[in-house]
């Protein structure tokens, strides 16, 4: 890794960004400032690569400028998207939209441009995983402060309606919609991109974005999308999303969860 980033700095100079299960550098020189990441597994660097490959030609979409796969690690340099985001910046209802626009864009794409990823999620997979995961939680709600009937009314209640499953990013946070300097958005890390339903990202999208970075700002996403879910078709999903996001959280951390608080009381208002 440190061979592959000296090369691409050349005279120039590099910072580390994050570095997790990727690991980011942006590099500047002089021709221009970009972002290096080296993957975690070569899996996740087939998947995205899969993904931007299929996906070519639809905006918002980061740029690759050079990758390569040595000593088994695989990395990608792509052109620098910006150094803000949509979580970054709560008073940029414009940003907002534009996510809501690229996101639109990815879902039209339909599934054929994907047909080459497995694993994609169908209305059958849905409801079971629902339940599944509601299951799941129920062993970990004292830890979490949720009430033993909270949870039992979350799993028999229906699980969300979903639609044919379409190119989907999975996982866009508002982190991942990068805001450049002239307000251009890239959507990032498409390294769990497969086939969803389109309510799969549009609801953790809006969902996420409210409870992040503010109503206007979900708001603004849900109009620049330009199909908007009604209350009750969209609350089924923050119920999902909720779920799995307590179960995600209570598997993988140890210690206080009181941060997850205002999940746990969001989801006692929708079930």
């Amino acid at each position: 890794m440190e061979e592959v980033l000296q090369r691409l700095t050349g005279t120039g100079r590099n910072q580390l960004l994050s570095e997790d299960s990727n690991t980011y550098y942006r590099v500047w020189t002089e021709e221009a400032s970009t972002v290096v990441k080296f993957y975690g597994t070569t899996s996740q660097y087939r998947r995205e690569h899969r993904a931007l490959e299929s996906l070519e030609g639809i905006p918002g979409l980061p740029t690759i400028v050079d990758q390569g796969l040595e000593d088994g690690k695989a990395w990608v340099q792509f052109l620098d998207a910006g150094r803000w985001s949509l979580a970054t910046m709560p008073e940029n209802t414009g940003a907002a939209r534009l996510a809501g626009e690229i996101l639109y864009g990815v879902h039209e794409a339909g599934s054929g441009s994907l047909s080459n990823l497995s694993g994609g999620m169908d209305e059958a997979w849905i409801a079971a995983d629902y339940v599944s995961t509601f299951q799941r939680l129920n062993r970990y709600r004292r830890r979490l402060q949720i009430p033993a009937e909270l949870v039992s009314r979350a799993t028999a209640a229906p699980p969300p309606v979903a639609t044919e499953p379409a190119a989907a990013h999975a996982k866009p946070h508002p982190r991942k919609f990068v805001v450049a300097d002239d307000g251009s958005v890239t959507l990032i890390d498409w390294s769990w991109c497969t086939l969803a339903p389109p309510e799969w990202d549009y609801s953790l999208a809006v969902w996420q974005t409210a409870l992040n970075v503010g109503f206007d700002a979900s708001d603004a996403l849900a109009g620049g999308y330009g199909q908007r879910m009604s209350d009750e078709a969209l609350q089924p999903w923050i119920v999902y999303h909720s779920g799995m996001l307590l179960l995600s959280q209570a598997e993988t951390r140890d210690g206080p969860m009181d941060d997850l608080a205002p999940v746990v009381a969001q989801l006692s208002t929708l079930v």
